[in-house]
């Protein structure tokens, strides 16, 4: 379940009024002690305009990581397999350790 910002806030008050010890209040509420203290962290660091949600980056898909650490351009590897064209959508070819990736 997603929390909006101010019933973060309102969690984090609860938590530090509360006359039980964190980890039981946490329980009570259902709320897992991890993702408390990311809210808590985040509340003391950067007030409450930090609990907002944030919009994912469009930059950081995780083929896009892939792509610039392989050093490919449009996601798209060609002749790493060096595949006969009869041979593509074979399931039974797979890579392995001693193959050769260069031209015959």
């Amino acid at each position: 379940m997603r929390y909006s910002a101010s019933e973060k806030l309102e969690i984090i008050r609860l938590v530090e009024e509360s006359t039980l010890p964190v980890r039981r209040t946490l329980e009570k509420i259902a709320i897992p002690h991890a993702t408390f203290y990311r809210w808590y962290d985040l509340y003391h660091t950067g007030g409450p305009e930090a609990l907002e949600d944030q919009q994912p980056k469009p930059d950081r898909v995780w083929n896009a990581g892939v792509a610039r650490l392989v050093g490919i351009k449009g996601g798209v590897v060609s002749g790493v397999f060096n595949l006969e064209s009869s041979d593509v959508g074979a399931s039974d070819r797979r890579p392995r350790h001693d193959d050769h990736y260069h031209e015959a």
